[in-house]
């Protein structure tokens, strides 16, 4: 009887093309149904660059909750099919075969649809990389020539979308493996073709597409940064249990996997790992807990980034520089946020930019591959153009990289956010903290000369040698405090 089924659903999914001749269509709101020679279908906007489309052999197709908020989109029919436009993107469906094709409004070519044997297949683009599909253990992040059986489906491609197939299956992705011109998407026993199409054009935005059809994670506190037991971990972290996981997860619309306390302690981004558990009576090493409270504060801010944007505390250097082809190349090396590039190896690319090393202060420029050696969890390299807290027990510091200008945005308990602002104003350097909490800054700007004036006065330090000015002060909950800093060699 399995089988019958089996092949019963191979059959209607070979002629899913073959049968879709377009008839009629009508639009409702958000939704236009299309009637096929045989069977049905749907496109709904869900956003002006996100939409869910639907083929069905049968006479209807499963419903989904409408989509409340109008999409602003045109619809047109001609005679060779059916083409939608948003602010975005264009999306034509053929009248004779009714396949899809996606272009972005400038006419970039994004999904072509190609005749399936299975349930989906589409051309792979030119340089095409692709990410995604859980957290497997491949070492290479990008996919591409690979055949992948996964359970979460989100695939996300280098030129600017994601692709997500909602029904829960077991589902079977050719990459460009049996046909290289080809992707093929197959499902045993799947009954219908339905997806979710994200344009993003950077893994991020894609990601923050997926996270609203998908739902989010939480609620979220600093509490979760306290090591677990597996029985204790909240519903949505996927217990994980090797680093070469980590990537992939995170272009899976995975914000916040679980890492036993082991992956922490023998690696040197164990730190920052935002949850862990303990599977016996290990503790973590002494170092590991020293450095990941001093950066409690930054993983607290991105945990409710997780929450807000499904965006993952951790991301794969290409996720953070999507289009630096070098950066697709090292695929394993972490990012924590938007700020910090962790080694996980004794080589290190840097992207473009200036990156400091925190624990020596040393300053190197990017788009080159740097040897590293790691020792109790340094280096941790910055970027230039960043805020980054760090708690040091009495009072909070504020390491600011110059000369381009940064800003954090610092979670609070509840939904509040203290603000740090730094970047050059004119000939001053200018300094801003609105603070929610009352607290204790202190902050490090690095790599400028010695100031000649402050104001508002304040005491501060200035070391020459790594040419760091400390400004340390008091402020007071819900207020803001503004420092004007000139400088002897203006940035």
């Amino acid at each position: 009887m399995i089988l019958v089924r089996f092949l019963l659903a191979a059959i209607c999914l070979a002629g899913a093309l073959a049968g879709a001749q377009l008839k009629n269509w009508s639009r409702r709101h958000n939704l236009t149904l299309l009637e096929f020679e045989s069977g049905r279908g749907e496109l709904e906007w869900i956003t002006s660059s996100t939409f869910r489309f639907q083929r069905c052999p049968t006479a209807s197709c499963p419903s989904r909750p409408s989509t409340e908020e109008s999409v602003e989109f045109s619809v047109r029919r001609d005679k060779t099919g059916i083409e939608w436009r948003t602010v975005y993107l264009e999306v034509r469906l053929d009248a004779g075969s009714g396949a899809i094709s996606v272009h972005t409004r400038e006419g970039k070519p994004l999904l072509l649809e190609a005749a399936a044997k299975s349930l989906f297949a589409r051309e792979v683009l030119e340089a095409e990389r692709l990410y995604g599909l859980g957290p497997h253990t491949r070492a290479a992040v990008d996919l591409r020539g690979s055949k992948i059986s996964s359970t979460r489906p989100l695939l996300i491609s280098s030129a600017g979308f994601g692709q997500y197939f909602p029904a829960p299956a077991d589902y079977e992705f050719d990459l460009a493996h049996s046909d290289p011109k080809q992707i093929q998407v197959s499902a045993p026993f799947a009954r219908h073709l339905e997806y979710f199409f994200y344009y993003g054009p950077a893994p991020k935005e894609i990601l923050e597409e997926h996270r609203n059809v998908a739902g989010v994670v939480g609620p979220v506190d600093a509490r979760l940064l306290d090591v677990r037991t597996p029985e204790t971990l909240p519903s949505f972290a996927v217990p994980l249990t090797t680093l070469a996981q980590i990537p992939h997860a995170g272009f899976s619309g995975m914000p916040l996997p679980a890492y036993p306390l082991r992956i922490a302690a023998e690696s040197a981004i164990g730190p920052f790992l935002p949850l862990l558990y303990r599977e016996d009576e290990e503790l973590l090493p002494a170092s590991v807990v020293v450095t990941r409270r001093r950066f409690s504060p930054f993983l607290h801010t991105y945990l409710q980034e997780a929450r807000d944007r499904g965006l993952p505390v951790l991301r794969a250097l290409p996720m953070q520089y999507s289009r630096d082809p070098e950066a697709a190349r090292h695929g394993t090396q972490m990012m924590a946020g938007d700020e910090l590039l962790l080694p996980t190896s004794d080589s290190l690319y840097l992207p473009m930019g200036l990156w400091t090393d925190l624990c020596s202060g040393e300053r190197f420029s990017g788009r080159r591959v740097i040897a590293v050696e790691i020792k109790q969890h340094c280096p941790v390299f910055a970027r230039n153009g960043s805020i980054v807290p760090v708690d040091a027990g009495t009072h909070m510091e504020l390491h600011y990289f110059p000369r381009l200008g940064a800003e954090f945005f610092l979670a609070e308990s509840g939904s509040l956010y203290s603000q740090f602002h730094a970047a050059p104003a004119g000939d001053y350097l200018r300094l801003e903290i609105e603070s929610k909490a009352a607290r204790e800054y202190e902050w490090a700007v690095h790599h400028v000369s010695a100031p000649v004036e402050i104001s508002p006065r304040r005491a501060h330090r200035y070391e020459h040698e790594k040419g760091e000015l400390r400004i340390r002060m008091q402020v007071p909950a819900r207020s803001t405090s503004i420092l004007n800093i000139s400088l002897k060699e203006p940035l």
